[in-house]
């Protein structure tokens, strides 16, 4: 497809499978020619744990890279899912709206996760929607499920490197992740290195994120956190939708520590004494315009 703005280049490609090159290590004794080999790369490009089969792995992802599919794309004549990670170290969840926009009969599902392999990661979400989808196609075209409600999107750092936490720290975290969402009446989405969490007032989701910094800094991670409240649409067991890509990108803006909130949500809990300060405008990833953010006051 054509070159957009915030897709990998072919540079940074070359440079991620270069990273690739100098850490393969066999597992389970299948190392060798064509044998299946556990990939752990440092970069954005290769930011999951991959498996892959020796030289087949630059192939397909040189070749893919360097195809044009907008021709085949306006081709297809079936309904189509395109599923696509928010946190997707690879390409942004632009690059899927841009695919949708391609194909004359599709529909985008973005789910919460960092992996790029549908494989990897948590794939109870990626399952529920590709049931939801099959089963709304047996019944003609699917209505999505459309709700107003508040999204509470929290990245889980270290403390010391400021980084994503490790897979056992998030893993030791969930337990309290998941009593603080319920103490306030909030329904828990996903739950790991992000968590995302939805609930029916920008109240609830306010005090759950300062309730989850108070519950996670004994176990050792800290949290940045971004609450929208807009219309969502629910894919099974998972939430999609525009209102949770930008709760999510209001989380990587904020700072470690802080809970930042969209100007829908400040004008939602004036009078009930949630105190905000402006932290200005902000151009949050996959939205066309700038975002004027606030931070919860201390």
């Amino acid at each position: 497809m054509t070159q957009r703005p915030w897709a990998i280049t072919a540079g940074a490609l070359l440079a991620g499978m270069a990273a690739v090159a100098v850490v393969l290590s066999p597992i389970d004794g299948a190392g060798g020619p064509g044998g299946v080999i556990e990939v752990h790369t440092r970069d954005a490009v290769g930011a999951s744990m991959l498996r892959a089969r020796g030289q087949g792995y630059y192939t397909i992802s040189s070749a893919g890279h360097e195809s044009n599919a907008a021709v085949a794309l306006a081709r297809m004549g079936f309904t189509t899912l395109v599923l696509h990670r928010d946190g997707d170290p690879v390409y942004g969840a632009d690059h899927g709206r841009d695919l949708v926009a391609g194909i004359p009969d599709a529909r985008l599902v973005v789910l919460p996760g960092r992996d790029h392999f549908l494989f990897s990661g948590d794939t109870d979400p990626i399952l529920a929607a590709v049931e939801d989808f099959v089963a709304g196609g047996a019944r003609g075209p699917a209505v999505p499920d459309r709700f107003l409600a508040t999204v509470l999107a929290a990245d889980l750092l270290d403390p010391a490197g400021g980084g994503a936490v490790a897979r056992d720290l998030a893993e030791a975290c969930a337990p309290a992740l998941g009593r603080c969402v319920e103490r306030h009446g909030g329904e828990l989405a996903a739950a790991g290195r992000r968590t995302v969490a939805v609930f029916d007032g920008p109240g609830r989701a306010v005090r759950a994120a300062c309730d989850l910094r108070q519950a996670l800094a004994p176990l050792g991670a800290e949290v940045r956190a971004g609450v929208h409240t807009a219309e969502i649409e629910r894919h099974g067991g998972a939430v999609a939708g525009l209102g949770v890509d930008i709760a999510a990108r209001v989380a990587e803006v904020a700072e470690v520590g802080s809970v930042w909130v969209s100007r829908t949500v400040t004008d939602l809990v004036a009078g009930t004494g949630l105190v905000f300060e402006p932290r200005g405008e902000h151009r949050l990833a996959g939205v066309a315009d700038p975002w004027v953010l606030y931070e919860l006051a201390a």
